[in-house]
């Protein structure tokens, strides 16, 4: 009886660690892939969107895109087989999307005028951290050993 109410528990859990990691964290990299990246603030005529923006590569925002729709599918994955593995996939896709969005912020101000990063990519950073962060907390979640009851 106890160790049923003990897996009840990781799987409610996980649940809510995923679902959190679904809608604060991978929602707002999938949508801040769509928005601008690179703006004009003073005259705010100039604004490219991630699908538009060729920093690094020629497709950052649809490499960003999907990573956030592997992310997602992998947290919710995670979440109903109870898997690391799946928060393993979730995990390292978050990372590559941090890296990969603070080195197109770099590249965006180390750019010469008034262009600035726009809040699409600053919204792919915070939803790829809260991705790594509730990745995290799933992975352990479901690596956590049920004790024995005596």
């Amino acid at each position: 009886m106890k160790s049923e109410q003990i897996k009840s528990k990781e799987f409610i859990s996980g649940l809510i660690t995923s679902l959190l990691g679904l809608i604060f964290g991978m929602s707002l990299v999938i949508t801040g892939s769509l928005l601008t990246w690179r703006s004009d603030p003073v005259l705010n005529i100039f604004k490219l969107s991630g699908i538009q923006f060729h920093g690094l590569t020629n497709s950052d925002g649809t490499i960003t895109l999907v990573l956030g729709i592997v992310g997602l599918i992998a947290l919710l994955s995670g979440a109903i087989f109870h898997n690391s593995l799946h928060y393993t996939l979730a995990l390292t896709c978050s990372i590559v999307t941090v890296l990969l969005s603070l080195s197109e912020i770099c590249f965006v101000l180390a750019g010469s005028g008034i262009v600035t990063p726009g809040h699409g990519l600053y919204m792919i950073l915070g939803g790829a951290i809260v991705g790594v962060f509730t990745s995290l907390c799933g992975y352990s979640i479901s690596r956590e050993k049920p004790k024995k009851v005596v």
